[in-house]
């Protein structure tokens, strides 16, 4: 797996990307925060703007622009439309919206990014948009959250608006603590799931393990709540991305600190530390699967995106270089992985610098390749062009012949658990692994390495290794397989 391109973009203070998406004509649009007025942001209107930046196929800068007022806005989310111009969406603290906070932001571009028109919604408190969807009457279904004085610290507030920002109807969904939105899908009944990150255990919350869940909201097409769902532990568990897949169900990304409850696994058992944890449940939010992806430091899983042909590609953010994790260049990584559709990993990598490199989104584009949108401060390794010391640049970047880099893409074909469950040996199998180097490593529910079997090279089809795990206690263990060009990971249960 090689970086094709690689892109810094922005100038000599902070600019951060949090959306991409590619367009019709073979690039990308990219939108985020921008502090700068130098470099490739030519103009800044006060003390943050969003910035919309377009670029062609190989990277190349092809039109920019600064949105915003006196103050401060930001964007999470853009979009192209079917007349070649860009929905928008974010927050603006500027007299572009009344009221004395901030307000939900959303608007229209043309195709080189001149403002056609812009809706604010909200009121005296702090609103924001997180996402936004297209929905089948031509109109928008908008998500963020609203924020105030009063009791409740914060709300998950959901908008329907029509084909130019009209709105239809707004609700705001949570408990008395702070429940926040982070995406909306529609459903094939014309309602809506709504993905929030939720602290409250009351209100519209009707079950909570005890802490900030995951929260799953099923609304109808007016707003009114069908159900809901928490899944978690009992420490923090932060959703960021989901989409629905092809059986109506839908599989989410975040990170969590949780070993228990809905959390079977973590590498940190102290519950300090983050990892990657994602979740695959049908259409009525029953788990299917669940599984942790890190090392034993921190991990932040943001974007995640179906792969064509089967499974899904996940970018976040890693400060480890143990467990699923390695090549960590030192600090925080952009870390992409991608898994079949149980959850195991089918291939894993690193890429940035010595310094902080953080992912934020990623795509397929239509050649199959992944295309990735994050902020650096570092200047070696993967990254170079940063405009700044110190300070984040949009930084851009492109895997090439995505396709031919899944060498084990029948990964089951090649790494074999039995009996599964156990009682007191299990076999692993490796096959057709002819002059590959392989580590295999066993974690308890904790993350904690409970056995290894030392590197050696596989002279031949098939091997097998028998292992005696009487001694450990009954309940369920990740079996690591490391090799030169990956990490694939099965998940194991000791009756």
């Amino acid at each position: 797996m090689v970086i094709d391109w690689q892109k810094c973009l922005g100038g000599t203070q902070s600019d951060i990307p949090f959306s991409i998406q590619h367009t019709t004509d073979g690039g990308y649009i990219v939108v985020g925060e921008s502090e700068s007025s130098d470099g490739d942001v030519t103009q800044n209107f006060g003390n943050r703007d969003a910035w919309l930046i377009k670029i062609d196929s190989l990277s190349n800068l092809q039109w920019q622009v600064s949105l915003g007022g006196g103050n401060i806005e930001f964007a999470y989310k853009v979009i192209q439309t079917q007349d070649n111009g860009y929905i928008v969406g974010g927050s603006s603290y500027s007299n572009i919206c009344p009221g004395a906070n901030s307000n939900m932001w959303f608007l229209k571009t043309d195709s080189i990014g001149n403002i056609l028109w812009q809706q604010c919604y909200g009121g005296g408190n702090f609103e924001g948009i997180y996402s936004f969807q297209p929905t089948t009457d031509g109109g928008f279904i908008v998500i963020g959250t609203t924020a105030g004085p009063l009791p409740g610290g914060a709300d998950v507030m959901v908008v329907k608006c029509d084909s130019i920002g009209n709105l239809l109807w707004v609700q705001t969904y949570g408990g008395s603590s702070s429940d926040f939105g982070i995406d909306i899908l529609q459903t094939a009944d014309n309602g809506y799931m709504i993905l929030s990150d939720a602290d409250s255990q009351d209100g519209d919350i009707t079950f909570s393990h005890g802490n900030e869940e995951y929260l799953l909201l099923k609304i109808d097409s007016v707003g009114n709540v069908v159900n809901s769902k928490c899944l978690g532990g009992s420490k923090r568990d932060t959703p960021r991305s989901f989409y629905q897949t092809n059986d109506g169900g839908f599989i989410i990304v975040g990170h969590s600190r949780s070993v228990d409850g809905d959390v079977t696994g973590n590498f940190n058992s102290n519950g300090y530390y983050t990892d990657i944890w994602v979740v695959r449940i049908d259409s009525l939010a029953n788990i299917l699967w669940e599984q942790n992806f890190g090392g034993h430091d921190i991990d932040e899983g943001y974007s995640i995106y179906p792969v064509n042909g089967g499974g899904s590609v996940i970018v976040g953010s890693t400060y480890s270089n143990s467990g699923n994790v390695s090549g960590n260049h030192g600090l925080w990584d952009i870390w992409v992985f991608k898994i079949d559709d149980f959850g195991n990993i089918i291939w894993q990598k690193c890429f940035g610098g010595s310094m902080n490199d953080q992912g934020h989104s990623i795509i397929q584009d239509s050649n199959g390749d992944f295309v990735i949108a994050g902020s650096t401060t570092s200047n070696d390794y993967d990254v170079s062009g940063l405009h700044s010391v110190n300070l984040e640049d949009y930084w851009i970047f492109h895997l090439a012949n995505v396709t031919g880099i899944d060498e084990f893409q029948n990964i089951n074909n090649h790494f074999e658990v039995y009996p599964n469950p156990f009682t007191d040996e299990v076999n692993l199998t490796l096959k057709n692994l002819n002059g590959k180097e392989v580590t295999i490593e066993i974690y308890n529910i904790y993350g904690q390495l409970v056995s290894v079997i030392p590197q050696e090279t596989i002279q031949s089809d098939l091997k097998f290794v028998k292992k005696d795990l009487n001694q450990f206690p009954s309940g369920v263990y990740i079996v690591n397989f490391r090799i030169s060009t990956g990490i694939y990971t099965q998940r194991l249960i000791k009756l």
